[in-house]
């Protein structure tokens, strides 16, 4: 039933979303930027329906719920084409869907009928600048460490492999990521010892993502001020940040309020093991 188009094709799935959700960022991402993934459609040439895999984040469900094959085909769908897929291309260990459309829930619950999945919300956070101040005090750095902003220097140095891959997930190559992505990380050295980075980045708009690459240095403030350090970046820049995080992860909720994010959205997705 489904079919996957290239990305010349990708305007034809615009048309599903009818102007909504714009600041979608994984999806938006991957239809109108740079972004890793892939989308299937039900008919090449006129969509109805459409599934956007955004790489590393979860599914899209596009377009019409009610197409009379979907629950036939959708389970068989994501075992012998997402799956396999996404275990080669990142080690997926499971499926997430998302939901921007609450129609698609009971068509959901019937395909997965034979699994377990777990249901739960997306919060989609929208970083308000007024809400930081304009010099925000900022936890101390260990001794030895400093802040830098991402740059190719750091990105080629070996001892930022992990950093790299982590990038590599959302972006096709690094050097894309330094074109339209913005980042600020803590070095001791040269090694990054925390990061806060684009992982999507559509214009003005950047949804953040912050990675810990030693644990000698957890639990003492770092997430906290590589974030804000780059918040401050994005401020200088006029871009507008944004933040995702789930209703199983209330530390995050409440690390994105400190930071000067506001609650947007909530989508629900649904999971599964592969």
């Amino acid at each position: 039933m489904f079919f996957e188009i290239d990305r010349s094709r990708y305007g034809s799935v615009l048309a599903l979303l009818d102007g909504r959700h714009p600041h979608e960022m994984p999806l938006q991402g991957v239809l109108t930027g740079p972004h890793r993934g892939h989308v299937y459609v039900d008919n090449p040439t006129s969509p109805g329906v459409a599934i956007v895999a955004a790489t590393g984040v979860g599914a899209y469900f596009l377009g019409d719920p009610y197409h009379p094959r979907l629950r036939q085909h959708l389970d068989p769908f994501i075992e012998h084409t997402l799956k396999p897929r996404e275990q080669d291309e990142i080690g997926a260990e499971s499926f997430i869907g998302i939901v921007l459309d609450d129609r698609w829930n009971a068509t959901l619950e019937a395909s997965f009928a034979a699994r377990t999945p777990v249901r739960g919300h997306y919060r989609l956070y929208r970083f308000e600048p007024g809400r930081l101040p304009i010099q925000p005090r900022l936890p101390p750095l260990p001794d030895g460490c400093r802040v830098l902003r991402i740059d190719r220097a750091m990105l080629v140095h070996p001892d930022n492999k992990m950093l790299r891959d982590d990038l590599l997930e959302f972006w096709p190559d690094t050097a894309t990521f330094l074109a339209h992505g913005l980042g600020s990380a803590i070095c001791h050295g040269a090694q990054v010892v925390s990061a806060c980075f684009s992982c999507y980045a559509l214009g003005r708009h950047h949804e953040l993502a912050i990675r810990h690459y030693s644990g000698h240095y957890r639990h003492q403030g770092l997430a906290t001020h590589v974030a804000i350090v780059c918040l401050l970046l994005a401020r200088s820049t006029r871009c507008i940040a944004h933040w995702a995080s789930d209703d199983n992860h209330p530390a995050s909720a409440r690390f994105a309020e400190r930071c000067g994010f506001v609650l947007d959205q909530r989508l629900r997705y649904w999971e599964f093991d592969y």
